[in-house]
């Protein structure tokens, strides 16, 4: 996936990726700097994507699963 294809799916699904965010963050910084870690883990995964689901579906499990880490990270730190 080139950048410009990259960076358009990525603003298509802006909306989706806040939505996780505002789910699991009430800070707003901590939203912010977590939107910059999931859009760089979809940076990071794009040659891994196949195009077996749709790119939204794909975005939306990699925003996930970063959300998810870093819970998990936070929490081993209490």
């Amino acid at each position: 996936m080139k950048e410009k294809e990259f960076l358009s799916h990525i603003n298509e699904n802006t909306g989706l990726i806040w939505k996780l965010l505002h789910l699991y963050f009430h800070d707003e910084d901590a939203k912010k700097d977590m939107f910059q870690e999931v859009v760089l883990q979809c940076w990071a995964g794009r040659n891994n994507f196949r195009g077996d689901a749709k790119v939204s579906t794909w975005i939306y499990k990699v925003a996930l699963f970063t959300i998810l880490a870093s819970q998990r990270k936070r929490n081993k730190n209490y």
